[in-house]
């Protein structure tokens, strides 16, 4: 596996660690999903080969998702974007990767007639795990950085990174400045963010349609938090940017699913009585 070596010095101060490069972290969290997709589908009874192909287009939603989000955040025509990067080998967006993952995924198991909601139920935490998987990447690599802080878990990076370019680019530090000022560990926190709702739709199991919503308005609730610690996003409005509208509308959307869902199992209960 290629790799490339990545300098980043918290408080204490690390080494030079030798990570992945994004294309190859990207593959080995697509596997890790798929393989806990199949094993929890295995857990519940359900049929793997339909997981599986779920999982199959869910792979190419997160890309075409990923890559269009990202264009759209760009600061650049978005059709000349187009154009000129590339599906696989540009940087994609973690937050339209999980909305094409699940909108080409539960296209695929409502065209194939298989049963949505307890497909979804299952195999969303996995979803979960793939983003941790990421998120730690994009922390050794410095991408989707947070930002400056005096805080005691603020991490710094090396002369050359994308922080470092990015802060002297602010005029937040000279080009001759030994590392970046220390920024929040944004990546980090997202892979927190991921271990807990991971954690809390496997919990939710139970309940039908609520790991659904958990993902959802969980996800856009914690998210839209953060986006207020990003060093890297283009505000579109105040203190806001698109991130931050796309988050408002993944609360409301799961919301929406459950209230929906509350009142569909009240007319049964009523219709059955």
């Amino acid at each position: 596996m290629s790799a490339i070596a990545v300098k980043i010095l918290p408080a204490g101060g690390w080494g030079e660690i030798l990570i992945p490069e994004p294309g190859s972290v990207t593959v080995i969290a697509f596997l890790v999903t798929v393989a806990l997709s199949l094993f929890l589908t295995k857990r519940t009874g359900l049929d793997m080969r339909a997981s599986f192909w779920a999982c199959v287009y869910g792979v190419v939603g997160a890309l075409l998702g990923g890559w269009l989000w990202t264009l759209m955040l760009g600061p650049h025509s978005f059709f000349a974007e187009v154009m000129r990067s590339s599906l696989l080998g540009s940087d994609k967006s973690m937050l339209g990767a999980m909305i094409g993952a699940s909108l080409a995924a539960g296209l695929y198991l409502r065209v194939s007639r298989n049963p949505l909601l307890e497909y979804a139920d299952t195999l969303v935490p996995a979803l979960f795990i793939g983003y941790v998987v990421v998120r730690l990447s994009c922390l050794l690599a410095g991408c989707c950085y947070g930002s400056p802080t005096d805080l005691p878990w603020g991490i710094e990076y090396v002369r050359g990174s994308e922080v470092f370019q990015a802060q002297v680019a602010a005029g937040l530090i000279t080009p001759m400045a030994s590392q970046s000022l220390k920024v929040h560990p944004v990546p980090l926190y997202h892979a927190a963010i991921g271990l807990f709702l991971y954690w809390a739709t496997r919990r939710a199991r139970g309940r039908p349609g609520l790991p659904i919503v958990i993902a959802f308005a969980g996800y856009g609730a914690l998210r839209f938090q953060l986006e207020f610690f990003r060093g890297d996003a283009l505000q579109l409005w105040h203190h806001l940017d698109l991130n931050h509208l796309a988050s408002i509308l993944l609360v409301l959307a799961g919301s929406g699913y459950w209230i929906l869902q509350t009142r569909q199992r009240t007319l049964s209960v009523h219709v059955e009585s």
